[in-house]
């Protein structure tokens, strides 16, 4: 027995050990969470950046000047807030009568502190707008009027949803416009000078808008590619159903570049948006969306080419389903410095079944396997309330640490809450060994055979590419052939993972 026991306190050790990556950092705020509160009303952050010495911008739709407004804070590395940014830590911009909606906050290469969103000017419409601060948080005069674009595009509601600089410093915004009265909006692109004016030679006097065909379009964000031309992604609504929706524009913003996808666009099939994406350094296009089933929402992370086809090459067929719990949104997806990819956004039950809402990560290797040493299974959910919460944002520090930032339901409304998780894998000097391992047969039927170099006793796990564990167990000392029955599995993809004080290594199994 005492063997046994032993046995079973070094492999909880050795799993331990491996799954810091995910787990909340208890040098920031209390205990990894921080809850702000301005002025005991609603607060929803929706944007982070990390300047190069190390502080960390927040932006959040918070109540200042009056119900909403485009707020920005600064935190120390600590989680405490810095007081010597902006006026005691806090930046507020916003309408005296309306609410103003902040959709992000985004850094130039010279410092410069971008937020941006939407203006009120009445209630049902709100202008374009786009604040310039310098890096301590005051408005740079020479940007706009006193460091502000506001722009009244059209009559119904405008939103700036994501920020791209050019090499000459013109600054691209993406978002979409609407129709007064009416649930029509079409995806639009503009370019500004430096100094915050609007840059007539890009498409129609500054602007290119595009589906205006009655249905309620949006744009999410856009990447500039490196021969001038743009991505964006967000949604369509064909059918009256949304679908996740990417684009290439021209460079001079006069329309849609046709070598791309089917006549530079594509709509995925599934029912959500595309929030976020992101050009990989190996080259895919990567977008988050989210995808409505009967059975609640699962989140979907999509994969192209740089001409716009699927790139079947990663997860299953080009796609990466996450299905964690009743209803999983995406709102991110970022790219660690080693390549891995952090993609997520909410996750929990309704209003009346399952568990609360919480904030959400999911991460996989760059070929679309999830990483299941991030939290020990590959996602993480946490809750900052007992009511609901959900993440919009995420950014990861230098040392490689990893912050959200969203809002949290209390009983007196929203508080903007940031969260952060430890993250060892790219902060540490190097990576631990790699424990040799082979599966046979494979694709398997009914066991599979798991041979591994003689060494100290290990863990064994298997993982559905969705995550979740199927089965687990233990290697005892120099044991070299192990067999695991897989006869109860369902047909898929799997990951095999082997753990021990040695290192870790990981095999891809087929199911039939």
């Amino acid at each position: 027995m005492k063997s046994l026991y032993t046995l079973f306190m070094l492999c909880t050790l050795c799993l331990a050990a491996f799954g810091q990556d995910g787990v909340l950092d208890s040098t920031f705020a209390d205990n990894g969470i921080l809850a702000f509160d301005l002025n005991q009303k609603s607060d929803t952050g929706h944007g982070l950046a990390i300047q190069p010495d190390g502080k960390i911008l927040v932006s959040m739709s918070g109540s200042v000047v009056n119900n909403f407004d485009i707020v920005v804070i600064r935190l120390l590395e600590n989680g405490t807030l810095d007081t010597t940014f902006a006026d005691k830590g806090i930046y507020a911009y916003g309408s005296t009568d309306f609410s103003d909606l902040n959709y992000g906050v985004t850094l130039a290469s010279d410092g410069s502190i971008f937020a941006f969103g939407g203006y009120g000017v009445t209630a049902p419409n709100t202008d374009l707008v786009i604040i310039k601060l310098d890096s301590d948080g005051v408005p740079d005069p020479s940007f706009g009027t006193d460091g502000v674009f506001l722009h009244p595009y059209g009559e119904g509601e405008e939103y700036v949803h994501a920020l791209a600089f050019t090499p000459d410093g013109k600054i691209l915004f993406a978002g979409n416009t609407s129709v007064p009265g009416f649930s029509i909006n079409s995806h639009l692109v503009g370019r500004l000078h430096t100094d915050g004016t609007i840059d007539t030679s890009f498409g129609d006097q500054g602007f290119y808008e595009w589906n205006d065909v009655g249905t309620t379009n949006e744009t999410w964000d856009i990447e500039l590619l490196a021969d001038g031309s743009m991505l964006t992604c967000g949604k369509n609504v064909p059918a009256g159903k949304n679908r996740p929706c990417l684009y290439k524009l021209l460079p001079d913003g006069a329309g849609i570049d046709s070598s791309f996808a089917i006549n530079g666009f594509l709509e995925a099939p599934y029912e959500g948006v595309a929030r976020e994406m992101v050009i990989h350094p190996n080259g895919r296009i990567l977008l988050a969306a989210s995808d409505l089933t009967s059975m609640g929402y699962n989140i979907v992370v999509l994969a192209f080419n740089a001409d716009g086809t699927e790139d079947l090459t990663f997860g299953t067929d080009g796609v990466v389903l996450v299905d964690n719990d009743i209803n999983d949104y995406a709102a991110f997806i970022v790219v660690q410095d080693d390549g891995k990819i952090i993609a997520g956004g909410e996750s929990g039950g309704t209003l009346f079944q399952g568990n609360p809402r919480g904030y959400f990560t999911v991460r996989m290797d760059e070929d679309g396997i999830i990483d299941p040493s991030w939290g020990g299974t590959g996602m993480v959910t946490t809750n900052t309330s007992d009511f609901f919460a959900f993440a919009n944002d995420c950014a990861i520090q230098a040392d490689g640490r990893v912050l959200l930032t969203g809002a949290s339901a209390t009983n007196s409304g929203n508080d903007c809450v940031i969260v952060r998780y430890n993250n060892g894998t790219i902060s540490s000097t190097h990576d631990p060994a790699s424990i040799l391992l082979n599966i046979s047969p494979n694709p398997a039927t009914d066991q599979l055979v798991l041979d591994v170099p003689a060494g100290p006793a290990r863990t064994y796990t298997l993982f559905h590419t969705n995550g979740q564990q199927v089965a687990s167990g233990i290697l005892a000392p120099n044991q070299i052939r192990y067999r695991i029955p897989v006869d109860h599995l369902a047909s898929g993809t799997y990951i095999v993972v082997v753990q021990g004080p040695d290192g870790a290594g990981r095999q891809l199994l087929i199911k039939h």
